[in-house]
């Protein structure tokens, strides 16, 4: 763990451990997943005027260490923020190792933990009854890890694809 190395990061990897981390700690009334959490902040995040392509993938990638540390609910990490820094940093590092091995930039972290909150507050009706609330957001198959961890791969590749094509546009026009 001191020393993850972006060739050990795989996207499949990344999708099949958050396809299997039930948020909430798995005490809400239905299963979520980190994957599902993840597509939601992507579209919430999608539908920002002021999102751009990097954001997305910010949106998607946001919890991406997690495949690692596993989720870790935000009130044990308060508590836990008292005594040590030390999940805090081994999350950044992993994140690093992210961002170095699929050449992500900088997203606007203010943008997606605003929506992150968002999704969090969508996330807690679902858990206290309201299902429907939440459904209206996927029109993919939630029922398996393997669906859940496909649908995000695809997600992923298509945000990094389309970042990566909107900066080489971008180097090209400031280069001429």
């Amino acid at each position: 763990l001191n020393n993850v190395l972006p060739e050990q990061i795989v996207l499949r990897d990344i999708a099949w451990g958050l396809a299997g981390l039930n948020r909430w700690t798995a005490q809400g009334a239905h299963d979520f997943y980190v994957t599902d959490h993840a597509a939601l902040v992507h579209e919430l995040v999608k539908a920002d005027p002021t999102a751009r392509p990097i954001d997305l993938v910010g949106a998607l990638i946001h919890d991406a260490p997690e495949y690692i540390t596993t989720d870790i609910s935000a009130p044990i990490k308060k508590f836990l923020s008292q005594f040590t820094d030390a999940l805090e940093r081994l999350e950044q590092h992993i994140e690093s190792a992210i961002r170095r091995r699929f050449n992500i930039g900088e997203w606007n972290r203010e943008l997606i933990h605003e929506y992150d909150l968002q999704a969090r507050e969508i996330e807690r009706e679902f858990q206290f009854g309201h299902k429907q609330k939440l459904e209206r957001h996927y029109s993919y198959d939630r029922s398996n890890r393997f669906t859940r961890a496909a649908h995000y791969v695809e997600l992923v590749g298509g945000a990094l694809h389309h970042t990566h094509f909107s900066n080489s546009i971008l180097n090209q026009s400031t280069s001429t």
